[in-house]
Protein backbone atom coordinates (compact mmCIF):
# COMPACT_ATOMS: atom_id res chain seq x y z
CA UNK A 1 0.00 0.00 0.00
CA UNK A 2 2.78 2.39 0.92
CA UNK A 3 4.52 1.53 -2.34
CA UNK A 4 1.39 2.38 -4.37
CA UNK A 5 1.08 5.73 -2.59
CA UNK A 6 4.72 6.49 -3.34
CA UNK A 7 4.25 5.65 -7.01
CA UNK A 8 1.10 7.79 -7.16
CA UNK A 9 2.93 10.68 -5.50
CA UNK A 10 5.81 10.52 -7.98
CA UNK A 11 3.43 10.27 -10.95
CA UNK A 12 1.46 13.25 -9.71
CA UNK A 13 4.64 15.25 -9.20
CA UNK A 14 5.80 14.48 -12.76
CA UNK A 15 2.47 15.49 -14.23
CA UNK A 16 2.44 18.66 -12.16
CA UNK A 17 5.92 19.67 -13.35
CA UNK A 18 5.03 19.08 -17.00
CA UNK A 19 1.87 21.17 -16.71
CA UNK A 20 -0.49 18.25 -17.40
CA UNK A 21 -3.17 16.84 -15.12
CA UNK A 22 -5.94 14.32 -15.79
CA UNK A 23 -9.37 15.77 -16.45
CA UNK A 24 -10.69 14.39 -13.19
CA UNK A 25 -7.95 16.08 -11.23
CA UNK A 26 -8.56 19.37 -13.05
CA UNK A 27 -12.30 19.24 -12.42
CA UNK A 28 -11.91 18.58 -8.72
CA UNK A 29 -8.96 21.00 -8.56
CA UNK A 30 -7.58 18.96 -5.67
CA UNK A 31 -4.70 16.59 -5.08
CA UNK A 32 -6.03 13.36 -3.68
CA UNK A 33 -2.55 12.66 -2.44
CA UNK A 34 -1.91 15.93 -0.62
CA UNK A 35 -5.49 16.67 0.26
CA UNK A 36 -5.03 20.34 -0.63
CA UNK A 37 -6.50 22.39 -3.50
CA UNK A 38 -4.12 23.23 -6.38
CA UNK A 39 -4.53 26.19 -8.73
CA UNK A 40 -4.13 24.32 -12.02
CA UNK A 41 -3.64 26.65 -15.00
CA UNK A 42 -2.76 26.27 -18.68
CA UNK A 43 0.94 26.88 -19.50
CA UNK A 44 1.80 30.59 -20.12
CA UNK A 45 4.30 31.78 -22.73
CA UNK A 46 5.92 35.12 -23.66
CA UNK A 47 6.42 34.11 -27.28
CA UNK A 48 5.48 36.77 -29.81
CA UNK A 49 3.64 35.91 -32.99
CA UNK A 50 4.07 38.73 -35.51
CA UNK A 51 7.26 40.47 -34.42
CA UNK A 52 10.09 42.07 -36.39
CA UNK A 53 12.88 44.57 -35.75
CA UNK A 54 14.69 46.83 -38.18
CA UNK A 55 18.35 47.84 -38.28
CA UNK A 56 20.52 50.05 -40.47
CA UNK A 57 23.69 52.12 -40.18
CA UNK A 58 24.55 55.79 -40.16
CA UNK A 59 25.67 56.96 -43.60
CA UNK A 60 26.78 59.92 -45.67
CA UNK A 61 25.25 61.51 -48.73
CA UNK A 62 25.70 64.49 -50.99
CA UNK A 63 23.65 67.66 -51.06
CA UNK A 64 20.62 67.41 -53.40
CA UNK A 65 20.97 63.64 -53.63
CA UNK A 66 18.27 61.07 -52.83
CA UNK A 67 20.21 58.59 -50.71
CA UNK A 68 19.39 54.92 -50.45
CA UNK A 69 19.42 53.26 -47.03
CA UNK A 70 19.78 49.51 -46.68
CA UNK A 71 17.39 48.06 -44.08
CA UNK A 72 17.72 44.69 -42.37
CA UNK A 73 14.51 43.07 -41.09
CA UNK A 74 14.82 40.35 -38.43
CA UNK A 75 12.02 37.92 -37.54
CA UNK A 76 11.55 37.58 -33.76
CA UNK A 77 8.12 35.91 -33.86
CA UNK A 78 6.55 32.48 -34.06
CA UNK A 79 4.96 33.25 -37.43
CA UNK A 80 6.64 33.42 -40.80
CA UNK A 81 6.87 36.94 -42.19
CA UNK A 82 5.50 37.50 -45.67
CA UNK A 83 5.00 41.28 -45.49
CA UNK A 84 5.67 44.38 -43.40
CA UNK A 85 4.34 47.91 -43.18
CA UNK A 86 6.92 50.52 -42.24
CA UNK A 87 7.28 54.26 -41.65
CA UNK A 88 10.36 56.46 -41.88
CA UNK A 89 10.80 60.03 -40.68
CA UNK A 90 13.53 62.50 -41.67
CA UNK A 91 13.68 66.30 -41.94
CA UNK A 92 10.11 66.49 -40.62
CA UNK A 93 8.90 64.33 -43.51
CA UNK A 94 7.09 61.07 -42.78
CA UNK A 95 6.56 58.38 -45.40
CA UNK A 96 4.95 54.96 -45.22
CA UNK A 97 5.77 51.85 -47.19
CA UNK A 98 4.73 48.25 -47.69
CA UNK A 99 7.08 45.39 -48.50
CA UNK A 100 6.35 41.77 -49.38
CA UNK A 101 8.89 38.96 -49.33
CA UNK A 102 8.80 36.40 -52.12
CA UNK A 103 10.30 33.92 -49.67
CA UNK A 104 8.77 34.28 -46.23
CA UNK A 105 11.15 34.73 -43.32
CA UNK A 106 11.09 31.53 -41.22
CA UNK A 107 9.77 31.71 -37.67
CA UNK A 108 11.78 31.45 -34.46
CA UNK A 109 15.11 31.63 -36.24
CA UNK A 110 16.16 35.30 -36.27
CA UNK A 111 16.21 35.10 -40.06
CA UNK A 112 16.81 38.37 -41.89
CA UNK A 113 15.88 40.06 -45.13
CA UNK A 114 17.39 43.19 -46.67
CA UNK A 115 15.98 45.88 -48.93
CA UNK A 116 16.63 49.53 -49.76
CA UNK A 117 14.49 52.59 -49.23
CA UNK A 118 15.07 55.83 -51.13
CA UNK A 119 14.88 59.00 -49.06
CA UNK A 120 13.69 62.42 -50.25
CA UNK A 121 16.20 64.84 -51.75
CA UNK A 122 18.59 66.23 -49.13
CA UNK A 123 18.45 70.00 -49.61
CA UNK A 124 20.22 71.13 -46.42
CA UNK A 125 23.73 70.30 -45.24
CA UNK A 126 24.36 68.85 -41.81
CA UNK A 127 23.39 65.86 -39.71
CA UNK A 128 19.86 64.54 -40.20
CA UNK A 129 18.05 62.06 -37.95
CA UNK A 130 16.41 59.11 -39.67
CA UNK A 131 13.95 56.91 -37.78
CA UNK A 132 12.51 53.76 -39.33
CA UNK A 133 9.62 51.90 -37.65
CA UNK A 134 8.08 48.53 -38.52
CA UNK A 135 4.37 49.15 -37.83
CA UNK A 136 2.80 45.91 -39.02
CA UNK A 137 3.91 42.35 -39.65
CA UNK A 138 1.71 40.16 -41.86
CA UNK A 139 -0.87 42.99 -41.74
CA UNK A 140 -1.01 42.66 -37.94
CA UNK A 141 0.33 45.09 -35.34
CA UNK A 142 4.05 44.56 -34.79
CA UNK A 143 4.54 42.94 -31.37
CA UNK A 144 8.30 43.46 -31.24
CA UNK A 145 9.60 45.28 -28.17
CA UNK A 146 11.98 47.34 -30.34
CA UNK A 147 10.13 48.05 -33.59
CA UNK A 148 12.12 51.20 -34.48
CA UNK A 149 15.73 52.29 -34.99
CA UNK A 150 17.30 55.74 -35.31
CA UNK A 151 20.58 56.79 -36.92
CA UNK A 152 22.10 59.85 -38.56
CA UNK A 153 22.48 60.76 -42.21
CA UNK A 154 25.35 63.21 -42.77
CA UNK A 155 24.69 65.54 -45.70
CA UNK A 156 27.76 67.12 -47.32
CA UNK A 157 28.23 69.53 -50.20
CA UNK A 158 30.56 66.99 -51.75
CA UNK A 159 31.65 63.53 -50.64
CA UNK A 160 35.38 63.04 -51.15
CA UNK A 161 36.32 60.34 -53.62
CA UNK A 162 38.45 57.76 -51.82
CA UNK A 163 41.49 56.40 -53.64
CA UNK A 164 43.77 54.03 -51.78
CA UNK A 165 47.54 54.33 -52.11
CA UNK A 166 49.12 50.95 -52.86
CA UNK A 167 52.90 50.75 -52.58
CA UNK A 168 54.77 47.66 -53.74
CA UNK A 169 58.33 46.71 -52.78
CA UNK A 170 60.23 44.76 -55.40
CA UNK A 171 63.48 44.11 -57.25
CA UNK A 172 64.66 42.34 -60.40
CA UNK A 173 66.90 40.06 -58.28
CA UNK A 174 63.84 38.73 -56.40
CA UNK A 175 62.47 35.46 -57.81
CA UNK A 176 58.98 35.92 -56.36
CA UNK A 177 58.68 39.58 -57.36
CA UNK A 178 57.00 38.76 -60.70
CA UNK A 179 53.91 38.33 -58.50
CA UNK A 180 53.96 42.05 -57.77
CA UNK A 181 54.88 42.98 -61.34
CA UNK A 182 51.80 41.21 -62.76
CA UNK A 183 49.47 42.21 -59.93
CA UNK A 184 50.20 45.93 -60.31
CA UNK A 185 49.53 45.75 -64.06
CA UNK A 186 46.24 43.94 -63.40
CA UNK A 187 45.17 46.47 -60.77
CA UNK A 188 45.97 49.33 -63.14
CA UNK A 189 43.73 47.80 -65.82
CA UNK A 190 40.93 47.14 -63.32
CA UNK A 191 40.85 50.53 -61.57
CA UNK A 192 42.29 52.87 -64.22
CA UNK A 193 42.36 56.43 -62.81
CA UNK A 194 41.40 55.14 -59.38
CA UNK A 195 44.55 53.00 -59.21
CA UNK A 196 47.21 54.92 -57.30
CA UNK A 197 50.16 52.56 -57.43
CA UNK A 198 53.85 53.06 -56.68
CA UNK A 199 56.64 50.47 -56.98
CA UNK A 200 59.81 50.85 -54.90
CA UNK A 201 62.76 48.93 -56.31
CA UNK A 202 65.82 47.71 -54.43
CA UNK A 203 69.29 46.78 -55.72
CA UNK A 204 68.49 47.31 -59.40
CA UNK A 205 68.73 50.26 -61.84
CA UNK A 206 65.29 51.55 -60.77
CA UNK A 207 66.04 51.97 -57.04
CA UNK A 208 66.29 55.51 -55.71
CA UNK A 209 66.10 54.85 -51.94
CA UNK A 210 66.03 52.10 -49.35
CA UNK A 211 64.80 54.46 -46.63
CA UNK A 212 61.22 53.24 -46.90
CA UNK A 213 58.17 54.73 -45.20
CA UNK A 214 57.19 51.38 -43.66
CA UNK A 215 59.18 48.43 -42.30
CA UNK A 216 59.96 46.04 -45.16
CA UNK A 217 60.91 42.55 -44.04
CA UNK A 218 60.76 40.74 -47.37
CA UNK A 219 60.06 41.01 -51.08
CA UNK A 220 57.62 41.31 -52.67
CA UNK A 221 55.15 42.94 -50.30
CA UNK A 222 52.48 45.58 -50.71
CA UNK A 223 51.13 48.26 -48.40
CA UNK A 224 47.70 49.89 -48.46
CA UNK A 225 47.64 53.47 -47.16
CA UNK A 226 50.75 52.59 -45.10
CA UNK A 227 48.53 51.07 -42.42
CA UNK A 228 47.98 47.55 -43.80
CA UNK A 229 51.46 46.33 -44.55
CA UNK A 230 53.18 43.07 -45.52
CA UNK A 231 50.36 42.11 -47.88
CA UNK A 232 50.68 39.95 -50.95
CA UNK A 233 50.45 42.26 -53.99
CA UNK A 234 48.30 39.60 -55.68
CA UNK A 235 46.40 37.75 -52.95
CA UNK A 236 46.01 40.65 -50.55
CA UNK A 237 44.72 39.03 -47.36
CA UNK A 238 43.31 35.98 -49.16
CA UNK A 239 44.87 32.54 -49.18
CA UNK A 240 44.50 32.25 -52.95
CA UNK A 241 43.30 34.13 -56.02
CA UNK A 242 43.36 37.84 -56.87
CA UNK A 243 42.32 38.97 -53.39
CA UNK A 244 44.06 42.33 -53.67
CA UNK A 245 41.50 43.49 -56.23
CA UNK A 246 38.61 42.85 -53.82
CA UNK A 247 40.52 44.41 -50.94
CA UNK A 248 41.22 47.56 -52.95
CA UNK A 249 37.56 47.79 -53.96
CA UNK A 250 36.54 47.65 -50.30
CA UNK A 251 39.06 50.32 -49.29
CA UNK A 252 37.95 52.66 -52.07
CA UNK A 253 34.35 52.51 -50.81
CA UNK A 254 35.27 53.83 -47.39
CA UNK A 255 34.51 57.39 -46.31
CA UNK A 256 37.44 59.76 -46.11
CA UNK A 257 37.33 63.25 -44.55
CA UNK A 258 39.53 64.86 -47.19
CA UNK A 259 39.62 65.11 -50.96
CA UNK A 260 42.74 65.78 -53.01
CA UNK A 261 43.51 66.51 -56.64
CA UNK A 262 46.78 67.46 -58.28
CA UNK A 263 48.22 69.03 -61.40
CA UNK A 264 51.83 68.94 -62.57
CA UNK A 265 53.80 70.37 -65.48
CA UNK A 266 57.30 71.29 -66.56
CA UNK A 267 57.86 74.94 -65.72
CA UNK A 268 60.90 75.39 -67.97
CA UNK A 269 61.55 74.67 -71.62
CA UNK A 270 64.50 72.43 -70.74
CA UNK A 271 62.07 70.31 -68.70
CA UNK A 272 64.27 70.07 -65.63
CA UNK A 273 61.76 71.25 -63.01
CA UNK A 274 58.23 69.96 -62.41
CA UNK A 275 55.78 72.37 -60.78
CA UNK A 276 53.16 70.53 -58.75
CA UNK A 277 50.04 71.92 -57.10
CA UNK A 278 47.67 69.93 -54.91
CA UNK A 279 44.19 71.08 -53.92
CA UNK A 280 42.66 69.61 -50.78
CA UNK A 281 39.27 70.14 -49.18
CA UNK A 282 37.02 68.70 -46.49
CA UNK A 283 33.21 68.46 -46.28
CA UNK A 284 33.30 69.21 -42.52
CA UNK A 285 35.06 71.74 -40.32
CA UNK A 286 38.22 70.21 -38.84
CA UNK A 287 39.78 71.46 -35.62
CA UNK A 288 43.32 70.51 -34.60
CA UNK A 289 43.77 68.72 -37.90
CA UNK A 290 47.04 66.84 -38.24
CA UNK A 291 47.19 66.29 -41.97
CA UNK A 292 50.03 66.84 -44.41
CA UNK A 293 50.49 66.56 -48.17
CA UNK A 294 53.24 64.55 -49.84
CA UNK A 295 54.29 63.83 -53.43
CA UNK A 296 56.00 60.98 -55.30
CA UNK A 297 57.44 61.23 -58.81
CA UNK A 298 56.66 58.07 -60.78
CA UNK A 299 58.28 56.85 -64.01
CA UNK A 300 56.58 54.56 -66.53
CA UNK A 301 57.80 52.68 -69.59
CA UNK A 302 61.24 51.69 -68.29
CA UNK A 303 63.10 49.04 -70.32
CA UNK A 304 66.58 47.62 -70.62
CA UNK A 305 66.67 48.84 -74.23
CA UNK A 306 65.93 52.36 -73.04
CA UNK A 307 68.78 52.40 -70.51
CA UNK A 308 71.54 54.58 -71.98
CA UNK A 309 74.01 53.41 -69.34
CA UNK A 310 73.62 49.66 -70.02
CA UNK A 311 73.64 48.94 -66.31
CA UNK A 312 72.52 45.32 -66.44
CA UNK A 313 70.29 43.74 -63.78
CA UNK A 314 67.20 44.36 -65.93
CA UNK A 315 66.34 40.67 -66.37
CA UNK A 316 63.70 39.69 -63.83
CA UNK A 317 64.56 36.66 -61.72
CA UNK A 318 61.57 34.31 -61.94
CA UNK A 319 60.35 31.54 -59.63
CA UNK A 320 56.88 31.24 -61.19
CA UNK A 321 57.74 28.91 -64.06
CA UNK A 322 55.11 26.15 -64.36
CA UNK A 323 52.91 27.77 -61.71
CA UNK A 324 49.96 28.67 -63.95
CA UNK A 325 47.37 26.96 -61.71
CA UNK A 326 48.13 29.34 -58.87
CA UNK A 327 48.54 32.34 -61.18
CA UNK A 328 46.23 31.71 -64.17
CA UNK A 329 45.82 35.29 -65.43
CA UNK A 330 47.22 36.48 -68.74
CA UNK A 331 49.60 38.96 -67.10
CA UNK A 332 51.40 36.06 -65.41
CA UNK A 333 52.10 34.13 -68.63
CA UNK A 334 55.53 35.69 -69.31
CA UNK A 335 56.55 34.23 -65.96
CA UNK A 336 54.59 30.97 -65.64
CA UNK A 337 55.69 30.06 -69.18
CA UNK A 338 59.08 31.76 -68.97
CA UNK A 339 62.59 30.88 -67.92
CA UNK A 340 64.32 31.49 -64.61
CA UNK A 341 65.19 34.98 -65.87
CA UNK A 342 62.70 36.96 -67.97
CA UNK A 343 64.02 39.67 -70.28
CA UNK A 344 62.33 42.40 -72.30
CA UNK A 345 59.91 43.59 -69.61
CA UNK A 346 58.52 47.12 -69.39
CA UNK A 347 58.45 48.44 -65.83
CA UNK A 348 55.78 50.92 -64.75
CA UNK A 349 54.77 52.78 -61.57
CA UNK A 350 58.44 53.13 -60.55
CA UNK A 351 59.12 55.62 -57.75
CA UNK A 352 62.09 57.78 -58.72
CA UNK A 353 61.82 60.77 -56.33
CA UNK A 354 59.69 62.03 -53.47
CA UNK A 355 59.04 65.24 -51.58
CA UNK A 356 59.49 63.63 -48.15
CA UNK A 357 59.48 60.28 -46.40
CA UNK A 358 56.06 61.00 -44.90
CA UNK A 359 54.35 64.41 -45.21
CA UNK A 360 55.46 68.02 -45.67
CA UNK A 361 55.19 70.02 -42.44
CA UNK A 362 52.84 73.00 -42.77
CA UNK A 363 51.40 71.87 -46.10
CA UNK A 364 47.87 71.92 -44.61
CA UNK A 365 46.56 74.14 -41.79
CA UNK A 366 45.57 72.73 -38.40
CA UNK A 367 42.09 74.25 -38.77
CA UNK A 368 40.27 73.52 -41.99
CA UNK A 369 36.90 74.98 -42.99
CA UNK A 370 34.34 72.89 -44.83
CA UNK A 371 34.13 73.38 -48.61
CA UNK A 372 37.28 75.52 -48.83
CA UNK A 373 40.04 74.55 -51.26
CA UNK A 374 43.53 74.48 -49.73
CA UNK A 375 46.36 74.55 -52.26
CA UNK A 376 49.98 73.58 -51.83
CA UNK A 377 52.85 73.89 -54.29
CA UNK A 378 55.95 71.74 -54.62
CA UNK A 379 58.74 71.57 -57.19
CA UNK A 380 60.52 68.41 -58.28
CA UNK A 381 63.99 68.84 -59.73
CA UNK A 382 64.66 65.98 -62.12
CA UNK A 383 68.20 65.90 -60.81
CA UNK A 384 66.62 64.23 -57.75
CA UNK A 385 65.38 61.27 -59.79
CA UNK A 386 68.58 59.23 -59.84
CA UNK A 387 69.60 55.78 -58.67
CA UNK A 388 72.50 54.85 -56.40
CA UNK A 389 74.90 54.97 -59.36
CA UNK A 390 73.90 58.56 -60.04
CA UNK A 391 72.03 57.78 -63.27
CA UNK A 392 68.56 59.03 -64.16
CA UNK A 393 65.86 56.49 -63.42
CA UNK A 394 63.28 57.92 -65.83
CA UNK A 395 63.74 57.33 -69.56
CA UNK A 396 60.90 59.28 -71.17
CA UNK A 397 59.78 62.60 -69.67
CA UNK A 398 56.42 62.17 -71.38
CA UNK A 399 55.75 59.13 -69.19
CA UNK A 400 56.23 60.80 -65.82
CA UNK A 401 53.41 61.05 -63.28
CA UNK A 402 53.01 62.70 -59.90
CA UNK A 403 51.21 60.93 -57.07
CA UNK A 404 49.90 63.25 -54.35
CA UNK A 405 48.47 62.06 -51.07
CA UNK A 406 47.31 63.30 -47.68
CA UNK A 407 48.76 61.63 -44.60
CA UNK A 408 47.93 61.84 -40.91
CA UNK A 409 51.12 63.21 -39.38
CA UNK A 410 50.56 61.31 -36.11
CA UNK A 411 49.40 57.88 -37.28
CA UNK A 412 51.27 58.02 -40.63
CA UNK A 413 48.13 56.67 -42.28
CA UNK A 414 47.34 57.87 -45.80
CA UNK A 415 43.76 59.17 -45.90
CA UNK A 416 43.47 59.87 -49.64
CA UNK A 417 45.54 59.91 -52.81
CA UNK A 418 45.45 60.92 -56.48
CA UNK A 419 47.72 61.10 -59.51
CA UNK A 420 48.28 63.12 -62.67
CA UNK A 421 50.41 62.98 -65.79
CA UNK A 422 53.17 65.58 -65.95
CA UNK A 423 52.22 68.01 -68.73
CA UNK A 424 54.75 69.51 -71.13
CA UNK A 425 55.91 73.13 -70.78
CA UNK A 426 53.71 74.72 -73.51
CA UNK A 427 50.51 73.31 -71.97
CA UNK A 428 50.75 75.46 -68.82
CA UNK A 429 52.17 78.93 -68.32
CA UNK A 430 51.34 79.42 -64.63
CA UNK A 431 49.79 77.94 -61.52
CA UNK A 432 46.89 80.34 -61.09
CA UNK A 433 44.43 77.95 -62.70
CA UNK A 434 42.15 76.19 -60.26
CA UNK A 435 41.52 72.54 -61.02
CA UNK A 436 37.78 71.91 -61.27
CA UNK A 437 35.59 69.06 -62.38
CA UNK A 438 34.46 68.63 -65.96
CA UNK A 439 33.97 71.87 -67.90
CA UNK A 440 33.83 74.12 -64.81
CA UNK A 441 36.55 76.72 -65.32
CA UNK A 442 37.38 79.83 -63.28
CA UNK A 443 36.04 83.06 -64.76
CA UNK A 444 36.76 85.52 -61.93
CA UNK A 445 38.57 85.79 -58.60
CA UNK A 446 37.52 87.86 -55.57
CA UNK A 447 38.87 88.67 -52.13
CA UNK A 448 36.77 87.69 -49.11
CA UNK A 449 35.41 91.26 -48.92
CA UNK A 450 34.15 91.07 -52.51
CA UNK A 451 36.88 92.94 -54.40
CA UNK A 452 37.72 91.53 -57.81
CA UNK A 453 41.28 90.25 -58.26
CA UNK A 454 43.39 89.84 -61.36
CA UNK A 455 44.67 86.56 -59.95
CA UNK A 456 44.26 84.65 -56.71
CA UNK A 457 46.47 85.84 -53.85
CA UNK A 458 47.90 84.17 -50.78
CA UNK A 459 45.26 83.40 -48.18
CA UNK A 460 41.52 83.06 -48.74
CA UNK A 461 40.05 83.74 -52.19
CA UNK A 462 36.67 83.27 -53.84
CA UNK A 463 36.59 81.88 -57.37
CA UNK A 464 33.52 82.15 -59.60
CA UNK A 465 33.19 79.22 -61.99
CA UNK A 466 31.78 79.01 -65.50
CA UNK A 467 28.73 77.09 -64.27
CA UNK A 468 27.66 80.04 -62.11
CA UNK A 469 28.75 78.61 -58.77
CA UNK A 470 31.43 79.98 -56.48
CA UNK A 471 34.03 78.25 -54.34
CA UNK A 472 36.49 79.34 -51.70
CA UNK A 473 40.17 78.55 -52.13
CA UNK A 474 43.04 78.97 -49.70
CA UNK A 475 46.51 79.51 -51.16
CA UNK A 476 49.55 79.17 -48.91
Amino acid sequence: MQRKKLISFLLCLILLCTGFMPVAAQSSNKSSLLGKPLAMQSPQTDALTNAASVSFSSSTTQLNAQPKVNLTITNHGTAKISSINYTYEINGISQTGYRTFSTALPALSDQTAKFDITLPKMTVKGSRTLTVTINKVNNQANEDKAPAETHYIAVYSEIPKKRTLIEEYTGTWCGWCPIGFAAMEMLDKAFKEDFIGVAYHKNDPMAFTTDYSIPVGGFPIASLDRIENSLSPYKGKSSSGFGMKNLLEEKNKMFTPLSIKVEAYFEDEAQTIIQTRSTSSTPVDLKEAKFQVSYILVANGLTEAGDPYHQGKWAQHNNLKGNSKTYPEEDFKPFTSGDSFVKGLTFNFVACARSSKHGIAGSLPTEMTADVDYTHDYRFKLAMAKNAAGHEIYQDKNKLEVVAFIINSETKKVVNACKTKVQSYPVHTGVTDITTAGSETPVAYYSVDGKRLNAPKQGMNIVRLSNGTSRKIFIK
